[in-house]
């Protein structure tokens, strides 16, 4: 009788554990879910507020676009013509502080190419075709940094943008343009 007892206890705790391992694993598993749940919903509010911000912004593409003729980002004045011209040395020396800048100064179409957001490159190439030109504070064109940030839609949405308007000579000069440090898109391809 005793041996009885004890092998069904065995068999009893030998279940319980596996139950107790399964359990732990669904629930794992469920919280993993519903975080990714929560992770698709935060991108899909983004998304639509970047739609609602780009009908805003189209109403008047030009005046959103240029701006009220404020002071460009890129001035330069005395006293920081060390820091724009000589970015390690004078007050300004540190490389987060540069980071930040250059993504201040990053135009619509380059932030849209940083992100991959093809449809605000899509709308500002067809409403300003001119924005396809723009570099921000380190030289580097829309294709520079949608390839640096490795976006291949976004270059994609260029090269298609080119084709259809016959202006594969532009695509040609963003490909060959040189950012501060005298890199091009392919010493870009290259590194990352």
């Amino acid at each position: 009788m005793k041996k009885d007892e004890s092998s069904s206890h065995r068999k009893f705790t030998k279940n319980y554990d596996i139950c107790n391992l399964f359990i732990g694993f669904v629930t794992s598993y469920v919280k993993n879910l519903l975080k990714g749940v929560e992770e698709i919903t935060k991108m899909k509010q983004k998304h639509k507020w970047s739609d609602q911000l780009l009908n805003r912004f189209m109403e008047k593409p030009f005046e959103s676009y240029l701006g009220a003729g404020c002071k460009p980002t890129g001035h330069v004045t005395e006293t920081d013509f060390v820091d724009a011209y000589k970015p390690n040395q004078g007050k300004n020396n540190s490389e987060e502080k540069r980071l930040q800048e250059v993504l201040d100064s990053d135009t619509a179409i380059l932030t849209a190419a940083r992100n991959g957001i093809v449809e605000i490159v899509d709308v500002l190439l067809r409403q300003i075709p001119s924005s396809i030109y723009e570099v921000n504070l380190e030289s580097k064109n829309v294709l520079l940094v949608a390839i640096e940030n490795r976006r291949p839609n976004v270059v994609e949405a260029l090269l298609k943008w080119v084709q259809e308007n016959n202006k594969m000579r532009i695509f040609h000069n963003l490909i060959q343009s040189r950012d501060m440090q005298e890199n091009t898109v392919t010493f870009s391809c290259k590194n990352k």
